[in-house]
């Protein structure tokens, strides 16, 4: 997703609701761009890497990889968030969930 899908998004909001909003969408820009560094990162240096503190040696997940993860979620709950202040029959979004109870009907 990109700033201007999120502004999109942000012309649907109802005026009483669009100062929350504006707040969201500044906190999923932040985390959008700081996934796309994290996300550089890990291709550049991968998903485990060799740690080493004094005497014991191990591959361990990535601190970059954890980071990603916990944005991730972040992600998503302000994302919800963002999509709760929409007006229903004006929310063109479906999510994943939705599509997959409407193959299960």
């Amino acid at each position: 997703m990109k700033k201007k899908e999120l502004l999109q998004m942000y012309e649907k909001i109802p005026e009483e609701k669009k100062s929350e909003a504006k707040l969201i969408i500044d906190e999923l820009t932040f985390i959008l761009s700081s996934l796309r560094k994290l996300k550089t990162q890990l291709k550049k240096d991968g998903l485990i890497e060799d740690f080493e503190q004094g005497s014991q040696k191990f591959k361990r997940e990535s601190p970059a990889l954890k980071g990603y993860n916990a944005l991730m979620k972040t992600y998503d709950t302000f994302f919800k968030s963002l999509l709760s202040l929409i007006p229903k029959e004006q929310d063109s979004y479906r999510s994943p969930e939705d599509e997959f109870d409407e193959f299960n009907k």
